[in-house]
């Protein structure tokens, strides 16, 4: 056992100062004599121990917490497969299933188009690129752009059908304002091209190499069934059921949904006659003696349901008395 020659002697200088630390550091619980007496080694030791815990314990949670959003992503996927399989799939023995199947189409769909958004957000492209505050402004910037024209363009549409100012349809605008800005940001769905070009790569890899893999490429796999079937039903959706030639029938459906109301307080104008209050005070109706029913969101979206309609060729622009 070595003696301890700072143990009861002060340092003088910084030599002996150096040599007291040494001297501690190497020094062992037998030369201390009292073993309940913490040294600066032991205090340097717990605090090591501490930090490696934390450490532990932050990857420990960072892994729980990446398995549980992955367990959550594959989840969603199979509800998503579920939904659209129902769907779109030959008819079911089930009666309600045949009833809602455009329903669980379009919720699959939407299922799939949540799965991969998370998982582009996840990505550390993304990630790297969304974290600097450049990349936040030009997006701000473009999606308002992108707002501003779309409401535009959806005013004149309205116009365009019912000759008024698309100010006394304001739901019927909301909406047809939000499928053109889902149309015109369509080109961005090219990222999703290019991510799926990578998950196919990876499949390619697998394929090629399984020894190189400890499990098979699922996210992958998932990731591009998925993005197939939302690019589908995305070029569907823009270059065959919402064209321009489309839109006039659609609005005019739209509009009698959400906006023209049958009951009403004019005396002038019978019961069960669409109107729209056009002005701030409400004193004139815009009239529509057609009656059109439109019983589901399919017969919205399908051209050859929502087509079999013919406009008005004029309306009626009455005072409510």
């Amino acid at each position: 056992m070595s003696e301890n020659k700072f143990k009861y002697q002060r340092p003088e200088n910084t030599k002996e100062h150096i040599e007291a630390i040494y001297e501690e550091f190497r020094s062992t619980p037998s030369d201390k004599g009292d073993e309940r007496k913490r040294t600066l080694k032991d205090l340097v030791s717990n605090l090591l121990d501490h930090a490696k815990k934390i450490e532990s314990t932050k990857d420990r949670d960072k892994k729980s917490d990446d398995y549980s959003i992955q367990f959550s992503l594959y989840a969603l996927a199979f509800i998503a497969v579920i939904f659209l399989w129902n769907g779109s799939g030959e008819p079911s023995e089930w009666e309600w299933i045949n009833t809602h199947r455009f329903a669980l189409k379009l919720w699959g769909i939407a299922f799939a188009a949540v799965f991969i958004g998370v998982s582009i957000e996840r990505s550390s492209l993304f990630k790297r690129l969304w974290s600097f505050g450049f990349t936040k402004i030009v997006a701000s910037v473009a999606i308002s752009a992108l707002l501003i024209f779309s409401t535009g363009k959806a005013s004149s549409l309205i116009n365009n059908v019912f000759g008024i100012d698309a100010s006394a349809f304001p739901l019927t605008r909301t909406y047809i304002t939000g499928l053109l800005a889902f149309q015109y940001s369509s080109p961005v769905l090219i990222v999703v091209v290019f991510f799926a070009i990578i998950h196919a790569l990876d499949i390619i890899g697998y394929i090629r190499s399984r020894q190189d893999y400890e499990f098979p490429p699922l996210n992958s796999i998932v990731f591009l069934l998925l993005a197939t079937v939302v690019l589908f039903f995305s070029w569907k959706w823009i270059y065959h059921d919402f064209t321009d030639n489309e839109y006039p029938t659609k609005i005019y459906r739209l509009a009698h949904i959400l906006d023209f109301n049958s009951r009403h307080s004019c005396t002038n104008i019978p019961q069960g006659v669409s109107v729209v209050f056009i002005g701030s005070n409400q004193s004139k109706v815009l009239v529509d003696t057609a009656n059109i029913q439109t019983e589901n969101i399919e017969s919205f979206v399908d051209p050859k349901i929502s087509g079999r309609i013919n406009l008005p060729e004029k309306y009626y622009l009455l005072p409510c008395i």
